[in-house]
């Protein structure tokens, strides 16, 4: 059994690599990074690989980032996840699937 140090060093490593990890992951999702000169003589092809890649785009001013282009896709996606309340209708609607609660249009409108 490994004494009270060893664990904590272990638990450190993890937390550690699981940091570096989400890191990793979140630069590799943000591929394309330019400067906004080059965004504006560019700005046609960069739209392209964004919209057909679901790449993100960050532009910078003086080494600096500015601003981050996406995909209206990804933007509908970060909308979601930032409402709480569409969250949980989201998955009592997916409960309610799982558990055979549906209804059809008929059985809704039947009485309209």
């Amino acid at each position: 059994m490994p004494n009270t140090a060893q664990q904590e060093a272990r638990i450190k490593g993890f937390t550690n690599c699981t940091e570096y990890c989400t890191i990793m992951q979140e630069v590799r999702k943000m591929d394309f990074i330019v400067p906004i000169s080059e965004a504006r003589s560019k700005l046609p092809g960069l739209i392209k690989k964004i919209s057909s890649a679901g790449k993100r785009l960050i532009i910078t001013r003086n080494g600096r980032a500015e601003a981050v282009m996406i995909s209206p896709e990804e933007l509908e996606t970060l909308e979601v996840m930032a409402d709480q309340k569409l969250l949980r209708s989201i998955l009592r609607a997916e409960e309610d699937i799982r558990e055979g609660k549906l209804y059809s249009h008929k059985d809704i409108f039947k009485n309209v």
